[in-house]
Parts: structure tokens; sequence; C-alpha cells
């Protein structure tokens, strides 16, 4: 089994730690979420969620929803949004 090294973005990155900051009353469920996409997607990014356009996919462990590319060249997984689950699903631009 290939194992994939997963890349947040720096934006994407920055955008979870706001999360994170402002939201004390679920930082731990946050923390949760981003540790069980990691993982997720170091180990079975094809499995993981649904498609989202012809080159990426979405993935969804509550609170935490992320879009992400698969690159088999590297075995790199390259998560490029993150937002709350509940939030509208098509990522803001």
């Amino acid at each position: 089994m290939t194992r994939y090294t997963v890349v947040w973005n720096q934006q994407t990155s920055d955008k979870l730690a706001e999360l994170w900051l402002r939201n004390l009353l679920v930082r731990q469920e946050i923390t949760d979420a981003a540790n069980d996409l990691d993982r997720r997607l170091a180990t079975q990014p094809h499995q993981a969620g649904e498609p989202f356009s012809d080159t990426s996919r979405y993935a969804v462990s509550i609170p935490l929803s992320v879009l992400f590319r698969i690159s088999e060249v590297d075995a790199t997984v390259r998560v490029f949004h993150v937002q709350f689950w509940e939030d509208d699903l098509k990522p803001s631009q």
C-alpha cells in the first residue's frame, strides 16, 4: 500500500489555525478532525470523501471539510481548502 504525504498549503494551514483560535468550545473536535483527515488522506486518499471536480476531492471529518488533490507522481495529497462542514460546500473564491 502506498503511503501519501499530506501537505496543507499555507493559506489552508492559516485558515485551520484561525478556526481553532476562534472556536474555543470545539478546539478538541477541530484537532481530532484534522488528525483524522491527515490519517485518512495519508493511507487511502482515493476512498476519502467523494469527487468534487475532475481534479479534486471533498472529504469531511466533523466539524471540518476539506478539498484536496492527489498526485500519484510524488505520492502527495495537497489540501487546498478547509472550512466548517456546515458551511457552503463550495470554497469561497
